[in-house]
């Protein structure tokens, strides 16, 4: 008996990507954005098959890819933005709120929804995490983006 395997591919040239930002902290979202561009250029995507749209904060990001999704079906949905915790829970809340949020819509729309925002307990481990210093969530997540989209034209 053969087992059949599935793996995605990191071939974007066919893929339509769409990515939702969070202003807030926008130095560091910028970078995760600029990330996330590069490796889908690096890796065949075109400008024309690309949208990025852009809300004040982490928050507002399902909402807004819930409304993409709706108007435009994409391949695959990129969530970036940057949840940096202060005195209070509120950070907490928000990144259970974003992480059910778009987990609930990939389920919904029965495409990837890939969650590239960063939570961070403070400034120093967020700026490493975007990767103005060496890793970047940007870049990782994109990659799981591609590989879902390509997953689920393969089988799924």
């Amino acid at each position: 008996m053969t087992i059949r395997e599935i793996t995605g591919s990191l071939d974007a040239s066919h893929l339509k990507v769409g990515i939702v930002v969070g202003r807030f902290n926008e130095a560091l979202t910028k970078q995760l954005l600029e990330s996330a561009l590069t490796v889908l250029r690096e890796n065949g995507a075109v400008d024309e098959n690309m949208v990025v749209v852009w809300v004040p904060g982490a928050d507002d990001i399902p909402l807004a890819m819930s409304h993409l999704a709706e108007a435009n079906p994409y391949d695959t949905y990129l969530a970036l933005g940057c949840v940096i915790q202060g005195e209070t829970l509120h950070a907490e809340v928000i990144a259970s709120h974003v992480s059910l949020s778009l987990a609930d819509l990939a389920k919904t729309i029965k495409r990837p929804v890939i969650n590239g925002v960063v939570t961070a307990g403070n400034y120093d481990q967020a700026v490493e995490r975007c990767g103005i210093k060496a890793r970047n969530r940007g870049k990782h997540a994109t990659e799981a983006a591609i590989e879902m989209a390509n997953l689920y034209r393969e089988a799924l």
